[in-house]
């Protein structure tokens, strides 16, 4: 009976776990989720963030948002992470681009070196994706979340009208 038992276990400690259970895993599990990062190796990025969206280094967005007082709009991602290739297609879609025209875009990669990640972002969590949504003078907009109870600034691909909702609130202020 206990041998039977084990891969059932397994399968409730991955779903009750979540991406807990995933870093612990070999390989990323099909858990609907984020991802806690891990360290990967340096590379460009392989994932297609959306060509008709103007993404700015996190130096030239507070610049630019403080200049035109405009809010922004923060991805941060990991080229291992199956649910950032999920989500980075969903930024071509032209009600994202449309959204993402009103904000400025960062979308950073949590593997490289960015101490500006860990200073002005670090209490919001380690998984991946995240997306956090801040005011023109960088101060996390709280009241902008995904809905998930447990990973607040996660956002699912399939999902995305909660994305688009959240940038345009951003936007309007």
């Amino acid at each position: 009976m206990r041998r039977t038992l084990a891969p059932a276990f397994f399968v409730l400690l991955i779903g009750v776990l979540g991406c807990r259970a995933e870093r612990m895993a070999a390989a990323p599990v099909g858990v609907e989720g984020p991802q806690i990062s891990e360290p990967a190796a340096t590379a460009p990025s392989s994932l297609k963030w959306g060509d008709k969206i103007a993404w700015r280094s996190w130096e030239s967005a507070q610049t630019l948002a403080r200049s035109q007082d405009k809010s922004i709009c923060v991805v941060v991602y990991a080229e291992w992470c199956a649910r950032c290739k999920e989500l980075a297609p969903v930024f071509e879609q032209p009600a994202v681009a449309s959204a993402a025209a009103e904000l400025v875009m960062v979308h950073q990669d949590q593997d490289q070196p960015a101490p500006w990640l860990k200073d002005q972002l670090g209490g919001y969590g380690e998984y991946v994706p995240r997306v956090l949504f801040l005011t023109p003078d960088g101060k996390v907009r709280e009241d902008l979340t995904s809905g998930h109870p447990r990973y607040p600034h996660f956002y699912a691909a399939m999902v995305k009208d909660q994305l688009v909702a959240n940038m345009r609130a951003a936007s309007a202020r």
